[in-house]
């Protein structure tokens, strides 16, 4: 290593640092769930071995736990959608949320599943908004598999992630088990379903990568429904009308 690659290194601020979590520890439902995790040695490990790579690496996105933050207080979470990967040619638009892009128009697997769901497969023509910041305004919390990657080893940081996502799911099960944990694929269902074993509401979308698997179940529906009961007609979520401009 130069000198010039150490001097970057040691002038670089930390991707996550003692500034941000004291931030996130004055905010609403988050703080008790990020100070619990943060008593757990595996989540102290993840956040310094993330830490590493961003001194070496650009991260993305440039906003740290940005899903976090983009659905505002766990107080008032309605869902969670998890899994997948951020596409990775889009990775610098990728605003840290799962399936969310600062692209216009630009439709997701995501954005097709809920049409499909709802309406029928025959009925998605493709006509979406620019992303998915509407339905964590209502109260969606997004997550893929990791809350921030690289372009140089994109899957690396998948494994440090893990635990702090797996206790942050757990902690929102224990926060209301009714609350929706949708898994977007199989394989994300497999690493944290262990997390939510206390939520009475638990569903698989089946994608994997760009497709929907054939036979998937019909979720979000299902998942709307349990989302408004109780609800009056003014708070109450339509998926359609949050992703979709023709709705």
């Amino acid at each position: 290593m130069d000198k010039q690659e150490t001097k970057k290194i040691f002038t670089k601020k930390l991707y996550i640092d003692n500034d941000l979590i004291g931030d996130f520890q004055a905010i609403g439902t988050q703080s008790a769930i990020l100070s619990s995790m943060l008593d757990f040695m595996d989540v102290s490990e993840a956040v310094k071995q993330i830490n590493i790579v961003s001194m070496h690496e650009e991260m993305y996105p440039k906003m740290p736990l940005a899903a976090l933050v983009n659905c505002g207080d766990f107080s008032e979470l309605k869902c969670v959608i998890i899994g997948g990967m951020p596409e990775i040619k889009k990775l610098k638009d990728w605003t840290g949320s799962a399936y969310s892009y600062d692209l216009i128009n630009y439709q997701t697997v995501l954005h097709k599943k809920i049409v499909c769901d709802i309406l029928g497969e025959s009925a998605f023509h493709g006509s979406a908004k620019s992303n998915n910041q509407d339905l964590q305004d209502t109260g969606i919390l997004m997550m893929h598999d990791v809350l921030s990657t690289t372009e140089k080893n994109f899957f690396l940081c998948r494994d440090f992630w893990q635990p702090i996502i797996f206790r942050i799911l757990h902690n929102i099960s224990k926060l209301d088990s009714s609350i929706p944990i949708v898994f977007t694929s199989s394989s994300s269902m497999i690493s944290f379903k262990s997390a939510v074993l206390g939520s009475d509401n638990i569903f698989c979308l089946g994608l994997s990568g760009n497709d929907i698997l054939p036979s998937t179940p019909k979720v979000f529906g299902l998942v709307q429904e349990i989302i408004n009961r109780g609800e009056v007609p003014a708070s109450r979520i339509n998926f359609l009308g949050l992703t979709s401009k023709w709705q």
